[in-house]
């Protein structure tokens, strides 16, 4: 019942869009910025709560989801055998109407449980209470919040990156950046990169 379970926690699948952007992105492309000294303070947490976020604008068609494919792919292969997790956000002006708090925030409840290997018993419970209710109603906000804190439990580190931030509709931004936000403050373990263009930063920083 795992993949029901997964389904029903989040419709959206960042990893299909992940797939197909590492197929298309060049060699090369971007590997100077993995060796950069700021890329490995925030990694490895050496900031502290100064160096939660790691944010990287540029202008449309930039390379910014290219960046993010392959910051992705290397916190992937870090996570191997360590207690740590890492999930993706793409964000995509084609797909909006998806891309509300409730949808992206549970897919990071996905993605780490997947990360876990099996489903917490919280989580289980929920998705079957939600079964015997009117058409397997999803969760709001406060419990999807509350997923995620079980979820990341166990977990010394998990990466959230988040890609073009900017295409996310203005109305549901900042909810989810207090969200993101507030799971920061939670979880030290947390750390958050996101490509956006520059406007967004202003939000973040507020």
């Amino acid at each position: 019942e795992e993949p029901k379970i997964l389904q029903w926690l989040s419709p959206l699948e960042p990893r299909l869009r992940h797939q197909d952007v590492r197929t298309r992105r060049l060699e090369g492309v971007g590997n100077g910025f993995l060796q950069i000294e700021e890329f490995f303070n925030w990694r490895d947490g050496k900031d502290g709560d100064d160096g939660v976020v790691l944010f990287c604008s540029g202008a449309p068609g930039a390379g910014k989801t290219y960046l993010s494919s392959l910051v992705i792919d290397m916190l992937y292969d870090q996570a191997v055998g360590n207690s740590f997790a890492a999930a993706c956000l793409y964000c995509d002006f084609l797909t909006h109407n998806d891309l509300i708090p409730e949808n992206m925030l549970s897919a990071v409840v996905k993605k780490t449980v997947r990360a876990l290997g099996s489903i917490p018993g919280e989580i289980d419970d929920a998705f079957q209470k939600a079964k015997r209710e009117v058409s397997g109603r999803g969760s709001m906000r406060p419990e999807i919040l509350g997923f995620l804190k079980i979820a990341l439990a166990p977990l010394e580190r998990v990466y959230i990156c988040t890609d073009a931030m900017d295409e996310c509709l203005p109305k549901h931004l900042p909810e989810l950046l207090r969200s993101l936000h507030a799971l920061s403050q939670q979880f030290q373990g947390i750390r958050l990169f996101i490509t956006s263009r520059l406007h967004v930063l202003s939000d973040i920083k507020r």
